[in-house]
């Protein structure tokens, strides 16, 4: 094991690979998420884990998610990322024509053109981040005479 994020007391540690204790803040988060396979840039301030503990294994408290020797992060909860990684509801094209006071074969016609950010076909139809901008209206192309 490399890297290591556990859950500890209601609070997120990371342990580092030089032995040291990282406290697991939204800023941690987001570097352990960019740069898990360069482990040797986590350095922690907080403790020394490898004084009380020899393995990084051993250290009490539950394993959210770890890099293993291989450079791979593996998430063993969805508690390990929760804080940082923000869920995107998604709607219908009628419910966004309905938002935006469109017509839903106008909101098709611009999904299938691939106009609206982040929507995606399925099953159901088209889904929509809710939040995704109306696009502007396309130019008209003018012939020259």
């Amino acid at each position: 094991m490399k890297l290591r994020l556990i859950a500890y007391n209601n609070k997120k540690f990371i342990l580092c690979p030089n032995g040291s204790v990282l406290a697991a803040d939204n800023s941690a988060l987001n570097r352990l998420l960019s740069s898990f396979r360069t482990p040797g840039k986590f350095k922690g301030n907080l403790a020394y884990w490898n004084q009380s503990t020899p393995a990084m294994e051993d250290v009490i408290g539950e394993t959210l998610a770890y890099v293993d020797n291989t450079y791979k992060l593996i998430i063993l909860s969805e508690k390990a990322f929760e804080d940082i990684i923000v869920a995107e509801r998604y709607i219908s094209a009628s419910e966004y024509a309905t938002l935006h006071g469109k017509c839903k074969a106008s909101v098709k016609n611009m999904c299938d053109d691939g106009r609206i950010p982040g929507a995606y076909k399925n099953s159901a139809g088209w889904q929509i981040p809710e939040n995704a901008p109306y696009p502007p209206r396309k130019k008209r192309q003018t012939k020259n005479k």
